[in-house]
């Protein structure tokens, strides 16, 4: 599934056309400087390495720089879009890196158009969009009546924070929602 990306990179450019805007122009500017060459100096030479080669060199450095970005962000999409709902502390765990950078790589790819969703601040967990309506609020647990005030997905197994059993949560038919 095709997905439009925000570009980030220099002046706005994606890393595709940092490549070919670079590539084109480092070629050109060799070609322009490589033929006259094997004639002797040319002046052409002068002109065109300060103004051809040297920004050209600095785009595709650039665009590899971007390209990596992208690819990592694109990654790190698929990873989160593999899951309903996730911990941001069992994210930044499962990832080995901290908080701080995992929100900033959730953002970035929120901002990409790459993976859509929220971070639920109550409960402390990022959810996917169009799976808010699979949940089911469980008020109390059905072992010891405790209250859990939790959203839960049918099927899903989380322990009750207060006499530690698996609690199941149960499938709800969709005319009952």
């Amino acid at each position: 599934m095709p997905t439009e990306t925000k570009a980030k990179g220099f002046m706005s450019l994606d890393a595709t056309t940092l490549l070919a805007a670079g590539g084109f122009v480092l070629v050109f500017s060799l070609i322009t400087i490589l033929v006259p060459w094997s004639q002797g100096v040319s002046i052409l030479a002068y002109i065109c390495i300060p103004a051809g080669v040297v920004p050209a060199s600095i785009a595709l450095l650039l665009g590899v720089v971007e390209w990596r970005r992208e690819t990592a962000a694109q990654e790190f999409a698929e990873w989160v879009n593999a899951h309903r709902r996730i911990g941001m502390e069992e994210m930044a765990r499962q990832l080995g890196t901290t908080r701080f950078e995992t929100e900033k790589r959730l953002a970035d790819a929120i901002d990409r158009g790459l993976v859509k969703g929220v971070i639920d601040r109550a409960a402390d967990e990022f959810v996917l969009a169009g799976t808010k309506s699979q949940q089911v609020f469980l008020e109390k647990c059905p072992y010891c009546g405790g209250d859990v005030n939790r959203w839960a997905f049918p099927e899903e197994r989380f322990t009750c924070p207060y006499c530690e059993r698996a609690v199941s949560v149960p499938v709800v038919p969709a005319a009952a929602r």
